[in-house]
């Protein structure tokens, strides 16, 4: 018997994965077609250098926690950012704005093969650029 799960929730559907797999052939269909998703996934791997405007003080502060990749910051919440060295609000609101006009934000959960689980799209779609 196969049973093909699309779940609402992808972590909820990862569980229900887990406890059927014992029972039945699971087959799970990801969340990879949402709009926008080739686009924040092709960002995890890329270094927190291309969030270019950041000031010296934030990119200094998340090398120095070993923060290289945007994988790396976008997993951590903003209580852990606040906990660094020389990293107040202006620093977290910095690194908040670059990570939103991405699509991205802090807190994320990603699994093991670069899947975005948590926040869906409609959640951190990025702000359209204004006008000059």
């Amino acid at each position: 018997m196969n049973v093909k799960l699309e779940p609402r929730c992808p972590h909820c559907g990862g569980l229900l994965e887990d406890r059927l797999r014992f029972l039945v052939s699971v087959e799970c269909v990801a969340a990879d077609t949402e709009p926008g998703f080739d686009l924040r996934r092709s960002y995890l791997e890329h270094g927190i250098e291309i969030l270019g405007e950041l000031s010296v003080r934030p990119y200094n502060a998340l090398l120095n926690r070993g923060l290289r990749t945007i994988r790396d910051l976008v997993v951590i919440t903003e209580r852990d950012l606040l906990g660094l060295n020389n990293f107040g609000q202006k620093s977290l609101s910095e690194v908040k704005d670059a990570l939103r006009r991405r699509g991205l934000c802090l807190g994320m959960k990603i699994d093991c093969d670069g899947r975005i689980l948590w926040p869906p799209w409609e959640v951190v779609k990025p702000e359209p650029e204004e006008a000059a």
